[in-house]
Formats: C-alpha cells, sequence, structure tokens
C-alpha cells in the first residue's frame, strides 16, 4: 500500500470523510514511513466520519501511527457509529509477530463510547497462524461505557478465558448489546475439562441471560466455530472428523436450552 499517498489523501479529505475502507493494509511502520508517524494526524479532523473498516489488514502493536490515527478519529468525531477489522495472516512480506489486539482497538475508540453501534474485531487469521492464544483479552471494565453498542463480534482470544484472571464474556458486554457474534478457535471450543475456555464462558453467558434475567436487550447470539487450515480458516460445517462435529452438537442444545427461557436465539 502507497502509504504517503493514503495520509496525504486523509489530510485533505478528513473533514468530509464520512467512510473509510482500508482493504489489505499491512507494514504501517514509522520507520518505513515517517509520514505515518503519530503526530502526522495531530491537526486532522474527522467530524462526518460515520463508519471505519480495516478489511483483511495486519498492524503491529509497536507501529504507534495507525492506533494514533485510529484515536484521533474517535476523538474528532462527532458521530463515530461502526468500527470493523478483519486481520489477515501473519506474514505480509514481514512477519507480525505482535498485531494489535482488541483491547488496543477499544482503548483507541473510548472517545466514541457514546455513539458507537457496532465493534466487530475479527483476528481469527493471525492466530491461527503464529497461535496467538496469549493475546491480552478484553478486561471487565472495558466496553461498560459504550452504552449504545447495540452489535458485538469478537474471537475467542480477545474475550475467553485463555488468561487465568480473564473475566467472564457476560462481564464484558455493556446492558445495550442486541446482537453478539463470538467466534470460536476450534482447539479451545473442543479442551475438555481444566482451563476453561470459550464454551465456558458462552454457557456463562447464557446463564447469566436466560436464569438471571441480565442482559434484556440481547435477541441473538451467533456462534461460529472455525477450523485452521495453512493459509486460512474454514467453517465447522465442512470439517472433519464425527467427535468433533458431535462435540458442537452437545453444546448447541445446552446453550440453546438456556437462552430459550430469555427469548434470546442462539444458532451455530
Amino acid at each position: 500500500m502507497d502509504w504517503p499517498l493514503v495520509v496525504t489523501t486523509l489530510q485533505r479529505s478528513a473533514a468530509r470523510l464520512q467512510h473509510l475502507i482500508l482493504n489489505n493494509a499491512a507494514g504501517m511502520s514509522t520507520h518505513r514511513f515517517p509520514c505515518t508517524r503519530k503526530d502526522s494526524y495531530r491537526d486532522v479532523e474527522f467530524p462526518e466520519l460515520k463508519v471505519v473498516e480495516f478489511d483483511r489488514c495486519a498492524i503491529r502493536r509497536s507501529d504507534s501511527g495507525a492506533l494514533a490515527l485510529l484515536r484521533q478519529m474517535a476523538r474528532t468525531s462527532r458521530q463515530l457509529e461502526e468500527f470493523r477489522f478483519v486481520g489477515k495472516s501473519a506474514w505480509i512480506g514481514e512477519e507480525i509477530d505482535e498485531h494489535v489486539t482488541a483491547a488496543d482497538f477499544v482503548d483507541c475508540l473510548r472517545s466514541s463510547r457514546g455513539t458507537l453501534r457496532v465493534l466487530s474485531i475479527d483476528l481469527t487469521k493471525f492466530i491461527f497462524q503464529v497461535n496467538q492464544l496469549s493475546c491480552p483479552p478484553l478486561d471487565r471494565a472495558a466496553l461498560v461505557d459504550f452504552t449504545r453498542l447495540k452489535k458485538i463480534s469478537l474471537e475467542d482470544a480477545s474475550f475467553c478465558h485463555h488468561h487465568r484472571l480473564a473475566d467472564p464474556t457476560s462481564h464484558l458486554l455493556p446492558v445495550s448489546v442486541r446482537h453478539l457474534i463470538l467466534r470460536v478457535y476450534h482447539a479451545e471450543a473442543t479442551r475438555g475439562g481444566g482451563g476453561g475456555g470459550a464454551w465456558d464462558d458462552i454457557t456463562e453467558l447464557a446463564c447469566q441471560t436466560g436464569v438471571a434475567g441480565r442482559f434484556s436487550n440481547l435477541r441473538k447470539v451467533k456462534l461460529r466455530v472455525t477450523v485452521g487450515e495453512e493459509y486460512g480458516t474454514r467453517d465447522v460445517s465442512t470439517a472433519d472428523g464425527g467427535r468433533f462435529v458431535a462435540e458442537v452438537e452437545t453444546r448447541r442444545k445446552a446453550i440453546r436450552g438456556l437462552c430459550t427461557k430469555s427469548g434470546v436465539l442462539f444458532s451455530i
């Protein structure tokens, strides 16, 4: 990607920009492209910006320029409503060994906590390739003050108990959420016994919704279980292995039964 051109275009069109889409963007390094350093956007404002989408992108945590840009967008927009990020695979000419996390994105978006309605972060492809299941998940306070969030979409490395001290998913969600999409890494989904994992979090969420009566606005929970391949992912519906499919079906019935008590539509 021609980052100097991107930066120049953003600087010129920021005042009128309403919908930003970056496709296949990676390697936004301030060392290679000095124009992307974080002070490049200090005086740029995005008052009309409503939607920001990164499609098949990869960002290092050490490259502060991209996060500075997102933080400036959230800070200066009066009406940012949607943020979507879909990660790409780890190799982009050079390996990205530590990717920006969901917690990093949420921190940048905090200035838009009163307007943001859609938050979708999908790091699945990157996580499959480098097995970065140890990346920091969202903590309990991360989303609670995003009071207008209606739709949230996350993958398991961002929401579940891969960390011993991680908070359950039911503690992360704002009460405003109506539609929840969770993507589960198959190795964690089928892992039995100790260590918790995604299934435990999702079951707890179903209990809180159906039995405890929390999240009265929640209407739909979609669980996407994926399996990793060398250069991509595929849905469980095409996966081989009877044991894996049987496990998914067992979990589906149990969780759906809990959700039914509150009228929440649950599907895998």
